[in-house]
């Protein structure tokens, strides 16, 4: 069952469910990618007309909040950006600032610094952990290797996040 819908500022109604639908599939299948079928299949999309999709997807690529990708044919792919994930996850998850406080404070406090290991001693699905950690790298406040087979290091933590998670000034 998914929550009820919660309106995101400057999206209209339909767009956010689109966004929200997408969204919940990146936590619940561990990737930000889902196809066209899949899409129209959900519950929350499976009686909205074809076109009204389409379009509701081209309102969110234009926003930035996804990016659709046409390899052939009827066939497509969104994928949700980090901006995309992040507007939900502000609006639909009301644990989201404290686990991105729980995140900082085992980077900086326990030098955590794999992705796995946040995951582990969170309790947190691997694509939320990686997702905080993507806006945490864009705010230049870590440094982070990526890995083909999908892990990530911190090795490197700015003076500045250390400086803002002792006033408790985090937020994404």
């Amino acid at each position: 069952a998914s929550a009820p819908t919660i309106a995101i500022q400057g999206l209209a109604h339909v767009d956010n469910l689109v966004l929200k639908v997408v969204c919940e599939h990146a936590l619940h299948n561990g990737y930000a990618s889902i196809d066209r079928d899949e899409l129209q299949q959900s519950e929350a999309l499976s009686s909205l007309p074809e076109q009204e999709l389409t379009d509701s997807l081209a309102v969110l690529e234009s926003e930035g909040l996804v990016h659709v990708e046409y390899p052939g044919g009827p066939v497509y792919f969104v994928q949700v950006t980090t901006e995309g994930f992040e507007r939900f996850a502000k609006a639909y998850r009301p644990d989201y600032q404290s686990t991105v406080q729980a995140v900082v404070s085992a980077i900086v406090n326990e030098h955590v610094e794999s992705n796995s290991d946040l995951q582990a001693k969170l309790g947190k699905g691997q694509f939320l952990i990686n997702h905080i950690l993507d806006v945490l790298e864009g705010q230049d406040f870590i440094q982070l290797e990526k890995f083909g087979d999908g892990r990530m290091i911190v090795y490197s933590v700015s003076v500045k996040l250390r400086r803002a998670f002792g006033t408790g000034q985090i937020d994404t």
